[in-house]
């Protein structure tokens, strides 16, 4: 590629008269420079990519040794975690994310969290024992389980509360249930977010037409290949102007991956 490069400029030398070595020297010179400038410019864009690719692998080993197995005990933030559970067990649970306890809260915004299928219960995030998890982007994959059944891929138990602001949540197998509360013992609210072949605002979870949507909220829904994406957003009358500040005062947050 560089030599037939290089011809062409030398032609074009001969075209334009350009007779003197030091002409068209002068033009390959720049046109290395060039070429070398891409390189350059090609090489720091793959370094980006593995430096965030390493970014992510450092913050996913970093949250599993402060949290075995995804049980976080104590408040943290998920930036970009990337958690894929492909242990079954048949008898219990497996998870991604599961926070557990009254003072524990969880932020989530963004990573992939894949609780895998084939257990007794199959779940991306499971709020527990008055816990609370904010959900702002990520994408959150359930399967079914061990009996073929639909599993949960968001699940409040135990007067826990969920907030899902945005993010895309999809199952592998059924969505009958792909977002749960146990026995209305938990709250899920939605502000945000897609659903893949499940309707957060008319669904059977806690009984018939269920609507986890927060006042003031809608759904959309898009096909794309014959799957229905449910999208929740901001009802158009609802919608507010945006405030002119907000307070940037900083305080010393919880743990961040």
């Amino acid at each position: 590629m560089k030599k037939k490069l290089l011809a062409l400029l030398m032609s074009v030398c001969m075209i334009f008269g350009i007779t003197a070595f030091s002409g068209c020297d002068a033009i390959t010179d720049t046109f290395d420079v060039i070429l070398e400038t891409e390189e350059l410019k090609l090489e720091n864009d793959l370094l980006k990519e593995e430096n965030e690719d390493l970014k992510v692998e450092l913050a996913s080993l970093r949250f599993e040794l402060a949290f075995p197995n995804g049980l976080v005990t104590e408040s943290c933030i998920l930036n970009n975690v990337n958690i894929v559970r492909d242990t079954v067990n048949a008898e219990g649970s497996v998870y991604a994310v599961r926070a557990d306890g009254e003072d524990v809260e969880v932020t989530i915004n963004g990573g992939y969290y894949d609780a895998g299928s084939g257990s007794l219960y199959n779940i991306a995030v499971w709020a527990h024992h008055g816990s609370k998890v904010v959900i702002n982007g990520g994408e959150f994959i359930t399967g079914d389980d061990v009996n073929g059944e639909a599993n949960h891929c968001i699940y409040a138990a135990g007067g826990s509360t969920i907030e899902i602001n945005g993010g895309l949540f999809k199952s592998i197998g059924k969505t009958d249930w792909l977002l749960n509360c146990q026995d209305n013992n938990g709250t899920i609210v939605i502000t945000g977010g897609t659903f893949v072949s499940f309707n957060p605002a008319d669904c059977i979870s806690e009984g018939e037409h269920t609507s986890f949507i927060a006042e003031g909220y809608e759904v959309t829904v898009e096909e794309i290949d014959g799957v229905n994406y449910y999208t929740v957003v901001k009802s158009i009358e609802e919608v507010e102007p945006t405030p002119d500040s907000t307070d940037e005062t900083e305080q010393e947050g919880p743990s961040e991956f």
